[in-house]
């Protein structure tokens, strides 16, 4: 599952983390006690990075945080609210805590901030081999074909531990100037249908088309709208032009099977394209799935090692932010 780091809050958890933090003597100060989630009674415009950063700030006061550089974690978190950097610094306090730390470190708040995003790690005395190696070539698809598409989201991590609903994820690092505008090309539009398709293509050629498994439904939502979107929302359809075509109101059959067709052909390209990619980089991809199914997760800088390896050139953008972002 490719997934972009999102911003989420819930009121139960927010109520059990107060009771955490309140126990800890170097957050006393810094716990509300009547306030509530902001993103619980209202909507909020999501600040920048400068924005970001002033408020981790504030909400990083009394927290004894080792080795933390604050502008890393702004330039990670585009689209969150105040009050989801709150819960996030509050988050990694707890984790924190639970490991007896007297401090806060880097590994904490990664941890805070992918469950956040992603919900709690699924923890299972069992681990199944052929479980591991299908979800580690699913991911790889993902991470491979991201890593070489020109201007896309940097990887910031792939991971085949199960976390939420995924058996696995490749995360990625929204660029801050994409988010920030709302615009997004076309070009932008195809490449993520590939990132997305790229785990079901993995598991095709790796294991055959008799041995894909359902993995791969959420990626075949994501795209299937993304690519309806491009023909009935922004005017990307050759065939049907600059028309858009609003869910719900009705369209002749005619140009309902124009649509279908359309949606269906952005898919097929998408498909073509991931494939040939992954096809000419199979060595590099079975690498990717080994080193996961070895380590589980695979940062953004061993990915880019593995790469380098085999001599590829990496057209994605760089954050240097991400070196902090680990397992």
């Amino acid at each position: 599952m490719s997934a972009t780091i999102p911003s989420t809050s819930c009121w139960s958890r927010w109520m059990a983390s107060r009771e955490i933090l309140a126990s800890l003597p170097w957050l006393q100060q810094t716990v509300p006690t009547s306030s509530t989630p902001r993103s619980c009674a209202r909507a909020v415009g999501h600040p920048d990075f400068s924005g970001r950063l002033a408020i981790l700030g504030v909400h990083a006061r009394g927290k004894p945080l080792k080795d933390v550089d604050l502008s890393h974690i702004a330039r990670r978190t585009p689209g969150f609210s105040g009050a989801s950097l709150s819960n996030l610094m509050n988050e990694a306090a707890i984790f924190a805590a639970r490991a007896n730390q007297s401090s806060i470190g880097a590994s904490h708040i990664s941890d805070a901030l992918d469950r956040i995003s992603f919900g709690p790690m699924k923890k299972s005395q069992e681990t199944f081999e052929h479980r591991q190696r299908i979800v580690a070539v699913h991911e790889a698809g993902h991470a491979l074909i991201a890593a070489l598409l020109p201007d896309f989201d940097q990887v910031a991590k792939i991971t085949i531990t199960p976390r939420g609903g995924a058996g696995g994820l490749t995360v990625m690092a929204p660029e801050e100037s994409r988010v920030d505008s709302g615009l997004y090309s076309r070009a932008f539009l195809e490449s993520q249908m590939m990132v997305a398709l790229g785990g079901r293509i993995a598991e095709e050629l790796q294991f055959g088309p008799e041995e894909v498994t359902t993995g791969a439904s959420n990626d075949l939502e994501k795209v299937t709208a993304t690519a309806r979107a491009m023909v009935t929302e922004f005017g990307m359809s050759e065939k049907l032009g600059n028309t858009i075509y609003p869910q719900g109101v009705p369209v002749s059959k005619a140009t309902s099977k124009l649509i279908d067709a359309e949606v269906g052909s952005l898919v097929k390209t998408a498909y073509a394209r991931a494939k040939q990619l992954i096809l000419d980089n199979q060595t590099v991809l079975t690498s990717i799935a080994q080193r996961l199914v070895e380590k589980e997760t695979v940062t953004a800088e061993e990915l880019e090692e593995l790469l380098m390896e085999s001599h590829l050139e990496i057209n994605a953008w760089r954050d240097e932010s991400l070196k902090d972002y680990g397992p």
